[in-house]
């Protein structure tokens, strides 16, 4: 790993279908602590977080039609990283190739602009 990497891992994101009922395994049975709970998702003390799978799709993909497709984990997840430094992240994985799901846009609870690098799983 470089010295001064430009992003760093931040948490995964599960994508699910009952927000409350995930929230309470992951907590009750699993043992987690809920660090950040913003009714449609919930971020752990251990960087894992979970999602309310249509409502990720819809600040992922916005609008775009998904024809009622399942978004829990079973087809889609998000592994998301932090940098200081949007504008020269975002080159860097451009040069590399990556294509992105949208471009830099303002997340519900992030302190910083941020992109979806994400693809759904077949």
């Amino acid at each position: 790993m470089a010295d001064n990497p430009i992003f760093s891992f931040h948490s995964t994101v599960l994508f699910v279908n009952d927000v409350e009922i995930s929230k309470k395994f992951y907590t009750e049975v699993m043992g987690e602590e809920i660090e950040l709970d913003l009714g449609k998702n919930v971020g752990f003390k251990s960087a894992l977080a979970i999602w309310d799978g249509r409502y990720g799709r819809d600040v992922i993909f916005g609008a775009a039609d998904t024809n009622g497709e399942d978004f829990s984990s079973k087809r889609m997840l998000e592994i998301y990283y932090e940098t200081e430094d949007m504008e020269q992240t975002f080159d860097k994985l451009n040069a590399a190739g990556v294509e992105f799901v949208h471009g830099v846009t303002a997340q519900p609870g992030a302190s910083s602009p941020s992109v979806s690098l994400t693809r759904t799983v077949t």
